[in-house]
């Protein structure tokens, strides 16, 4: 059985877009950014999160997180609780979290568009000391420019290739874009939100095809590329 839930005290918000979905064809895609100072490294943390809809979040550079939320909506919204690799991402001192949420502005069976948005309530604790954290107008945020590039399109669907590297600990998402690819925006706060409820169950993707027979064998090679310093390699694959 669900169980729906609430945000203590985090506010939920968004970036300024106008005439959401109508005026948009394609995803787009929205960086939130909080910096907070810790006293030690903590022995705990915690992080509820509900977005609207795909989000992945990094501290100080490290991914933690990532979830495909494909039922959300204007009925309701999931959320989802992590606590694994927190602690190893986090520093002691000043700390940078970042979300990078993509929104989409389709309607099918099983979505329906509420608008981009984002809550989030986290909590680090030791044996003396408890801080926390939580989404509001204070967060900045900031539209991103080709973080995921179309290259092909075709009958079957669309390929997409991420361009942006995995950052190190000494740099941010933000500090890896030029500021062309940044457009920073208002941070709005969202009001009367669907029901959350709490799920404790992310869905596991199962690959049901398995290959029948071989149809050529051969050697390969892989070649690598170098885009440039903020781009991933992108490995070609060659088959004779």
């Amino acid at each position: 059985m669900l169980m729906s839930i609430s945000f203590a005290n985090a506010k939920a918000i968004g970036p300024s877009v106008d005439n959401w979905p109508e005026n948009y064809d394609s995803p787009i895609y929205w960086l939130a950014r909080k910096t907070f100072s810790l006293s030690e490294v903590p022995d705990r943390a915690e992080i509820l999160i509900a977005a609207d809809r795909h989000y992945e979040i990094f501290i100080n550079g490290h991914r933690i997180a990532r979830h495909r939320g494909f039922f959300n909506g204007d009925e309701y919204i999931f959320a989802q609780q992590w606590q694994d690799e927190i602690c190893e991402a986090l520093c002691q001192g000043n700390n940078i979290i970042e979300i990078v949420v993509r929104s989409d502005p389709w309607r099918n069976k099983n979505y329906r568009c509420f608008r981009p948005m984002l809550i989030l309530e986290a909590k680090f604790s030791s044996a003396d000391n408890e801080y926390k954290i939580t989404s509001d107008t204070d967060w900045k945020l900031a539209i991103i420019s080709n973080w995921r590039e179309e290259i092909h399109r075709g009958a079957i669907g669309t390929i997409h290739f991420e361009k942006i590297e995995l950052p190190s600990a000494k740099r941010t998402i933000l500090s890896g874009f030029s500021q062309d690819n940044l457009s920073p925006v208002p941070t709005v706060q969202i009001n009367n939100l669907p029901v959350i409820y709490l799920w404790t169950s992310p869905p596991v993707r199962i690959d049901i095809h398995s290959p029948q027979q071989l149809i050529k064998s051969g050697n390969c090679f892989f070649l690598t590329v170098l885009l440039s310093s903020t781009f991933q390699n992108i490995h070609m694959i060659n088959q004779s």
